[in-house]
């Protein structure tokens, strides 16, 4: 008879006896899952850090981002604000190549937006640049598409964090979801 039912039958507190190996085990296994779960938020963090306020014109380009999650610089904020007021092929060539979202230039979301564009955003001539309203269409579908991605991203960490962790701290940064 094993001794958790001894002590069942005879009313007494059973106690299991755990090896050291055991007790550092239980340890070990506690460190990695806080180490999981601080990684997870971090995550979780870093996605919600990537969501766009979406809004109107004027704030659309200060809303924009580069490769590194960072707000554009104000020379390149600047280029495009000069191009949305006067559109040309000079000032297209200057900003086609600047990085929107962190993964995304101006001249891929607006071939993303506008199929049957030139193959290449070299590959415009003065006639067929886009204007205004498209490259702000452009900057809007950007900024959409991207907090796609990354509410696309956040939902299975959100959900994993849940079923790990018991509980839903993974949704307090942001409602956005």
């Amino acid at each position: 008879m094993n001794a958790a039912v001894q002590s069942v039958e005879s009313n007494t507190l059973y106690r299991q006896f755990r090896t050291k190996e055991e007790m550092n085990a239980e340890k070990d296994d506690a460190t990695l899952r806080a180490e999981a779960k601080a990684e997870l938020e971090q995550s979780i963090a870093f996605w919600e850090s990537q969501i766009f306020e979406e809004g109107d014109t004027p704030s659309l380009v200060t809303q924009l981002k580069n490769g590194f999650g960072k707000q554009l610089n104000d020379d390149r904020r600047k280029a495009i604000i000069s191009y949305l007021n006067k559109p040309n092929l000079e000032q297209w060539h200057d900003i086609k190549s600047i990085l929107i979202t962190p993964l995304d230039t101006i001249w891929q979301c607006y071939a993303k937006c506008y199929p049957g564009v030139p193959f290449s955003g070299n590959d415009f001539d003065a006639n067929n640049i886009p204007d205004k309203e498209a490259i702000t269409d452009v900057l809007r579908s950007a900024m959409s598409m991207h907090n796609e991605r990354a509410r696309g991203k956040l939902k299975p960490l959100r959900e994993k964090y849940e079923t790990e962790f018991g509980d839903d701290k993974a949704s307090h940064l942001t409602a956005v979801i």
